[in-house]
């Protein structure tokens, strides 16, 4: 892993601060260290924990800040290229990560908060711009929006189903995790935060699937700590101090 982005830390490790640079040297160890229990083989040594297969991410060397410029012009097109390639493969250590049980959380963001990379995969579909675009800079387009958004459920189905195919003696990893899928914003055009839709997948903790639920008036911060509760951490509070406390009815 390190082996592709050594240089790039080794330049962002310039820009930082000390206390920043311990921060990113212990990520960089962690990784390393990962790297080491995959080549002795850590974890289970049954079909369910196995390196994922290895791709080039030479082309994919996103710069601080956008992959595409606010008057649109690109600026890094291979960057934009390979973020299906490169996801993908993020999609996969989260896998095997699970499956050698070497972590029971990951987190994964597409990208920044304003997503104006290109999407140069779904050009035949019509897309030639960037999400925001469609969202702001050229008007509210929902139609556009669809197929980009189709295409994000495509990853986070890719994503529950590999869980899926890993085996736990009659359950599998899916049975046994809980993903959460969420964006900042609910109305992009207004940048509205109400109505906000989240998508659960997985039985962990006992959680219900096949389900549409809606909670009028009630802080998203209910959910979090919904998903704590589902897996024995008995907090009744996350996020801002005093602002929401308790969690959801109804998700087991």
């Amino acid at each position: 892993i390190l082996d592709y982005v050594d240089r790039r830390y080794v330049t962002l490790m310039k820009k930082l601060g000390a206390a920043d640079q311990k921060i990113l040297e212990a990520h960089l160890t962690k990784i390393r260290e990962l790297e080491k229990s995959l080549s002795t083989g850590v974890g289970d040594a049954s079909t369910t924990c196995k390196k994922p297969t290895r791709v080039d991410t030479s082309k994919y060397n996103p710069r601080t800040g956008l992959n595409s410029g606010d008057n649109g012009e690109v600026v890094d097109s291979s960057t934009d290229e390979s973020i299906p390639l490169v996801g993908k493969f993020m999609m996969d250590m989260i896998v095997m990560a699970m499956s050698c049980d070497l972590t029971g959380v990951a987190t994964m963001q597409w990208s920044d908060t304003e997503a104006k990379h290109q999407l140069p995969w779904l050009k035949s579909k019509g897309i030639n711009q960037h999400l925001h675009y469609y969202e702001h800079d050229g008007g509210y387009r929902p139609k556009e929006l669809a197929i980009i958004h189709n295409w994000y459920a495509s990853q986070f189905a890719y994503l529950v189903n590999a869980l899926s195919e890993v085996k736990l003696g009659d359950k599998t990893l899916l049975d046994e995790s809980v993903l959460f899928w969420g964006s900042e914003l609910s109305h992009p055009a207004d940048h509205s935060n109400t109505d906000m839709p989240f998508v659960l997948a997985g039985n962990g903790g006992g959680l219900r699937t096949g389900r549409y639920m809606k909670f009028n008036g009630v802080e998203n911060n209910k959910l979090l700590v919904s998903l704590f509760n589902l897996f024995g951490d008995t907090r009744n509070e996350f996020g801002k101090p005093g602002f929401s406390t308790g969690a959801l009815n109804g998700l087991t």
